[in-house]
């Protein structure tokens, strides 16, 4: 992963951090309104209103204020994890112990998403914004890898520069952006990166529905199978407007000059898809031979003898 030069002045600001990053040879705008361009009302499609809770045993989806647990779902991010993301991997993270430097990187891959995202609606972002939400996240794993956070907002502009980068390529037409999808006749749900419209190629005669997933480090198997499982729910959701295609595109931070990505597409492998979230409900099955998410008892947060329960 590309980081920029250590910055080791106490007292420095912003601008003089990314001046120094411009010494480098980087090539980035703070703040310059006047480039963005007026989009308009972008029509994409609105997913059901879903809400993701965080439980013991995974990550799990269900429909707004519903609570009857047996209509949960399990993301499939939660369920690929029964599968091994390779040798290479699982050595460096079990020899290094390197959780924490996972997590950093997950950080940066979480605000990098953000961003995207507001870059698929047409949103200016500039590098306040980006600094801003650094600064005002609770979350500090970043620091593991970044000493200050103009070094992490370098790094999350890099990855959107990245984006950007393949948007002008291919111009894509985007359909879906951050789509929940969720039924209860799934054994899984999630939330998709992006949809497009948009040539497979420069000499095709024809655009493609590309489900596209966004991803800011490097590539694993499992990236095959959760585009496949969401793809699976967008169809029979959307029958009208199937996926042609579905990929993976891996921005990059590590570039000096020019930004660079590659757009990685996949087979289609349902079959697998569901073979991998079958070992993840045998591995998670309680007593009773059920898997349903597992809700961590809290404890109340007022406390007083002499009256019911306050604040629980």
């Amino acid at each position: 992963m590309g980081q920029v030069k250590e910055i080791r002045s106490g007292s420095m600001s912003l601008d003089e951090a990314m001046a120094v990053v411009q010494a480098e040879g980087y090539t980035l705008e703070k703040d310059n309104p006047e480039l963005a361009e007026d989009f308009g009302h972008i029509d994409i499609f609105e997913s059901q209103k879903i809400t993701a809770t965080q439980t013991t045993n995974g990550r799990w989806y269900h429909l707004e204020g519903d609570d009857n647990r047996d209509n949960w779902r399990p993301s499939m991010t939660t369920c690929l994890k029964s599968l091994s993301l390779g040798a290479g991997y699982d050595d460096w993270l079990l020899t290094q112990h390197d959780y924490k430097k996972r997590d950093a990187k997950g950080i940066k891959g979480t605000h990098a998403h953000h961003w995207d995202e507001q870059l698929v609606y047409g949103n200016v972002v500039t590098m306040d914004d980006i600094y801003n939400k650094i600064v005002n996240e609770k979350n500090h794993a970043w620091r593991e890898l970044y000493s200050r956070p103009e070094h992490l907002a370098i790094d999350v502009a890099k990855h959107m520069e990245s984006f950007m980068a393949f948007w002008s390529d291919k111009n894509p037409k985007p359909l879906a952006c951050e789509y929940a999808v969720y039924d209860k006749d799934l054994p899984f749900a999630g939330r998709l990166d992006l949809i497009v419209r948009m040539k497979k190629a420069k000499n095709s005669k024809k655009e493609s529905i590309v489900m596209i997933d966004i991803k800011t480090g490097l590539k694993y198997p499992s990236h095959e199978l959760q585009n496949t499982g969401y793809k699976m729910a967008w169809d029979k959701e959307h029958p009208e407007h199937k996926i042609d295609e579905i990929a993976c595109l891996y921005t990059k931070d590590s570039y000096r000059n020019e930004p660079t990505y590659t757009l990685s597409y996949q087979k289609y492998k349902p079959e697998a898809m569901l073979r991998a979230v079958g070992c993840w409900y045998d591995q998670n099955m309680n007593k009773d031979g059920k898997v349903i998410p597992s809700i961590k008892k809290q404890p109340r947060r007022v406390f007083n003898l002499y009256k019911q329960r306050e604040g629980a």
